[in-house]
């Protein structure tokens, strides 16, 4: 045997066709992972589109609701844009909701006339508050919508007089 068949036969090293063993095997190892990764990322986006829609609308509620139940007098002639006055001991409180673009806003108007405005809620699409059969009690809906997904939630109030 000659000295350069035998070093060709002792070198160490990957086959062609085992280096394409291996490209082989890492694609589709990087394949199946992206695959599941980008599975795991879109389904994390549409929960968390769905949980903070859930807590816009709850958050929307509850600023109506718990000036609902103090209400001297509640306002729906707009369902739209609900005025609440509460009677307290300095005088009368007005709360109005009002749906500019998508952020429900409360504005706050203290006997004496001064008035801060506050977001409540925000990806809101709609609200109506419409008076229920029985007397002092009301229906409050709200929907909101962020990229393609939707929340509507509603509640029903009875005003603690």
């Amino acid at each position: 045997m000659s000295l350069v068949e035998h070093s060709l036969r002792s070198e160490r090293g990957l086959t062609l066709v085992e280096l394409l063993i291996v490209m082989v095997l890492a694609g589709l190892i990087i394949g199946a992972t992206w695959t599941i990764m980008t599975g795991a990322w879109g389904a994390w986006g549409r929960t968390s589109t769905a949980a903070a829609l859930d807590m816009q609308s709850e958050a929307g509620l509850a600023a109506i609701s718990s000036k609902m139940r103090m209400a001297s007098s509640v306002d729906v002639a707009d369902p739209q844009n609900p005025v609440i006055k509460v009677q307290g001991h300095l005088g009368e409180t007005v709360y109005s909701f009002e749906l500019e673009g998508t952020t429900l806003r409360m504005i706050t108007t203290v006997p004496g006339g001064s008035s801060t405005t506050a977001p409540v809620a925000q990806d809101v699409s709609f609200i109506q508050v419409v008076e229920t059969a029985y007397s002092g009690a009301y229906t409050i809906s709200i929907a909101c919508e962020r990229s393609g997904a939707s929340k509507t939630a509603s509640t029903q109030v009875t005003v603690r007089r």
